[in-house]
């Protein structure tokens, strides 16, 4: 579970024990409920996003507000400072939870507006899906100790080689490179999307 970012919700009445709050939150998803605390999922766990952005953007004027949460000491790198205006949660009244939404939708009108001019000048676009099933992406399906040649070639799970021939192509990397492209709003244009001439 390497990696796993978790936004958790608190009542008012949390503030006062944030660490125990969110671990009586978190324990319903403990994998290992009733054995030794060693075999706990959460092998480690710590609040953070103030210091790397991922967090939550602080209304203006409130930035110095004690009840924001900022970001854990981590390790051997000690306090984790937030970024400006950023920090790791804290009481809604003090976060802007509109302007991110709100620049998302610009950011993605931008984008499509974009795709659009482009897509008339550059050549049209095959879908993901396409590269996912070229030959070069499929191996052999064998269960083990079995004659390799009694058994078809499926496509391949690992997605990398496909995606990266998708992005590959100008038009995505044109997108890609857009000042107001935000990762995940260009994975994978649908069919109805692509350019024809």
């Amino acid at each position: 579970m390497a990696g796993l970012s978790i936004v958790v919700c608190l009542p008012p009445d949390s503030a006062a024990d944030v660490v125990a709050a969110l671990d009586r939150l978190m324990a319903p998803f403990e994998a290992y409920q009733g054995f030794a605390p060693e075999r706990d999922q959460w092998e480690q766990w710590s609040i953070r996003g103030g210091s790397d952005g991922s967090g939550f953007r602080v209304l203006p004027g409130m930035e110095d507000d004690p009840r924001l949460i900022h970001d854990q000491p981590h390790g051997e790198q000690g306090p984790q400072p937030s970024l400006a205006d950023m920090c790791a949660g804290g009481p809604r009244g003090l976060l802007d939870l509109a302007g991110p939404v709100a620049e998302a939708k610009i950011a993605a009108g931008r984008l499509w507006e974009l795709f659009h001019q482009l897509r008339d000048e550059m050549p049209a676009v095959p879908p993901l899906e396409h590269f996912r099933t070229l030959p070069e992406h499929h191996v052999r399906y064998m269960p083990v100790g079995a004659d390799p040649n009694d058994y078809p070639l499926v496509p391949n799970h690992n997605l990398t080689p496909a995606l990266e021939q998708y992005r590959a192509q100008p038009l995505i990397q044109r997108l890609r490179a857009a000042p107001f492209f935000t990762a995940g709003v260009v994975h994978e244009l649908p069919t109805c999307c692509r350019g024809s001439r």
